[in-house]
């Protein structure tokens, strides 16, 4: 069942009661996991919420590509000891795996994503780029109830942030992608992962379509 927006404006995904029962209680296992064993998680100011977010964004967009009958591998999974990782069978993994393409996923409150849009951390965006990760963009709606709604917004190849993006001091220190018209369309995400459309984000194609230029 495809469930693209063809107007390429961002894509709403409504969570079911299951689905948001089983993100609060991963979000609370993994606060806890992280307080306990890692001394250096997050910030001072991480809280459940803040892994709710996340948690949300990556079930929503692993929902999203399997209704458009992908094969999802989901790695943002705790692993059976609690602990927490993207390192699975000695390989570090995006949150998502589809099509051998690692995805990551970035998410915010809905009613932050003016100000935090398009944002990664310097070190996170580095190895976003050694593993050639795809980023995709999404905020949460976390102020109605049933609070279930998360907005695919659009997403970019990791080393376009890199190429792209601006050094911004928020929480943390950051790479942005300021501009909207540099975020692709979710769409074009679909191709790209149907090996559709073979664009890298360079302007050129990848080894196997060429070098020629895209459209």
């Amino acid at each position: 069942m495809m469930i693209l927006d063809e107007n390429d404006k961002p894509i709403c995904i409504s969570l079911n009661p299951e689905q948001i029962k089983w993100c609060f209680n991963h979000a609370k296992n993994t606060h806890e996991y992280a307080e306990k064993n890692i001394s250096t998680w997050a910030y001072n100011g991480s809280r459940i919420n803040g892994h709710l977010v996340g948690v949300k964004s990556e079930l929503a967009v692993s929902v999203f590509l399997t209704n458009n009958s992908f094969k999802v591998n989901n790695y943002f999974k705790l692993l059976k000891d609690g602990s927490i990782t993207s390192a699975h069978d000695g390989i570090d993994r995006g949150d998502l795996v589809v099509n051998e393409r690692n995805i990551e996923v970035k998410g915010c409150n809905e009613r932050n994503w003016e100000r935090y849009k398009r944002q990664i951390p310097p070190m996170q965006l580095e190895k976003y780029v050694s593993k050639n990760a795809i980023v995709v963009w999404t905020t949460v709606e976390n102020h109605e109830h049933p609070r279930n709604k998360v907005l695919l917004r659009g997403w970019n190849f990791a080393h376009e942030v890199e190429d792209k993006g601006e050094y911004i001091k928020t929480i943390c220190d950051n790479i942005k992608l300021y501009n909207d018209k540099d975020m692709n369309p979710m769409p074009q995400l679909i191709r790209v992962l149907n090996k559709e459309d073979k664009s890298d984000g360079t302007g050129e194609h990848n080894e196997e379509g060429g070098t020629s230029e895209t459209n």
